[in-house]
């Protein structure tokens, strides 16, 4: 994960793979959690950009998320 945040120190983020399975041949499923941590007492708002290499789908998501390019969320 690449967080481009300027002066914002006081807010880190985290990728942690969650889970892999391979569940066919050439088929896997992958679960990823990225954590954001605010710790600054204003609101900021956090935009996160993931590459997703092949041919994709996701199957849950806590938030919302929109599919920029063919391999980019």
């Amino acid at each position: 994960m690449k967080i481009k945040m300027g002066n914002a120190f006081d807010v880190v983020g985290e990728r942690t793979q969650r889970d892999w399975r391979q569940i066919g041949r050439n088929l896997y499923e992958v679960e990823w959690e990225i954590a954001l941590r605010n710790h600054k007492k204003e609101e900021q708002t956090v935009t996160v950009i993931e590459p997703v290499p092949g041919d994709w789908q996701v199957l849950h998501s806590t938030h919302p998320y929109e599919k920029i390019e063919a391999h980019t969320l």
